[in-house]
């Protein structure tokens, strides 16, 4: 399956490949003491309430939203992060490599 965007072709991820994308953000999540994160006591304000629930790229606030913090491409492969609001503690996990989507700038 591929989707389109106005510059270009980007397959949908497999499943393979979605399942490693997943697993890294949970390892991200985990090893920097997600569950802290800001907003995690209060529920409507918990930026990062969806991380762990459903697909990265589409289980975030709106059915058509990735997790908060996340970028996403047309293809579901996640493209950008920005996490500095969180002040993550700990040690990034091996796993993070396999976000071979994520891009600088």
């Amino acid at each position: 399956t591929m989707t389109t965007s106005p510059t270009t072709m980007t397959p949908a991820p497999t499943t393979d490949f979605a399942a490693r994308q997943q697993a890294a953000l949970e390892k991200l999540y985990a090893a920097t003491q997600g569950e802290k994160w800001a907003g995690y006591f209060d529920d409507d304000l918990n930026p990062a309430r969806h991380w762990l629930s459903g697909d990265p790229c589409s289980s975030g606030p709106s059915s058509d939203m990735p997790w908060e913090g996340l970028a996403c491409n047309d293809g579901g492969h996640v493209v950008g992060m920005d996490l500095a609001w969180q002040e993550l503690q700990g040690t990034l996990p091996t796993q993070i490599g396999d976000l071979t989507t994520l891009h600088n700038g």
